[in-house]
């Protein structure tokens, strides 16, 4: 008992500071990063691009199944792989939604909202390359020679937390369902590179 009350009280905790960094946020006040790395400004990002992104990713065509009784094709949505393919495709949308957020709505600075570069020790690029050669995070499809790339990686996978995931979506307009579905995929505080995004170049 006293572990879980423990446990909930820690939830509320967190809970309590992304709102409150929310509202900071709201007025590009540079908020300090849960993960310790620093501060960030956080900006809306256009409608128009989120609902792009969303559009990325299509839903799998319904099965069909021949009905005896009527003797013709009919959809079967009840299938179970339609069903977990549905929910794959859910959660790849809310990861576009997320990146795009990442890219476009996060800019990392310093305590006085001054923009910063990414950090001199170059230490975090070569973690997230180990865990690559053990298919713990898929840095497939990355330029890791690109600044624009390593920015992202940087942002998506070390600096940001899942208190700046919630200011995120909330600014962006992003349903609490897609929150809880992001929030599954988005390195968690304590787990941080565990994804599977999956080699480097």
């Amino acid at each position: 008992m006293a572990t879980r009350k423990k446990v909930q009280d820690n939830a509320s905790a967190v809970v309590a500071l992304a709102k409150n960094q929310a509202k900071i946020a709201k007025d590009g006040t540079p908020v300090k990063l849960s993960t310790g790395l620093g501060y960030a400004v956080f900006t809306p990002v256009s409608t128009v691009l989120i609902t792009e992104s969303l559009a990325t990713v299509k839903d799998p065509p319904v099965p069909m199944w021949h009905n005896p009784d009527k003797d013709r094709e009919e959809e079967n949505p009840n299938h179970p792989d339609y069903i977990k393919a549905l929910e794959t495709a859910a959660i790849e949308r809310s990861n576009r939604v997320i990146d795009a957020i990442v890219m476009f709505g996060v800019a990392l600075t310093d305590e006085n909202g001054v923009p910063v570069g990414l950090p001199e020790d170059a230490s975090w690029l070569r973690k997230l390359q180990f865990l690559s050669k053990r298919g713990g995070v898929d840095l497939e499809g990355f330029d890791l020679k690109d600044d624009f790339d390593l920015e992202f990686l940087y942002k998506r996978y070390v600096a940001l937390g899942q208190s700046e995931l919630g200011i995120m979506t909330r600014m962006s307009g992003i349903s609490e369902e897609d929150i809880t579905r992001a929030e599954d995929s988005f390195p968690g505080d304590a787990q941080r590179g565990t994804n599977k995004r999956a080699k480097t170049k």
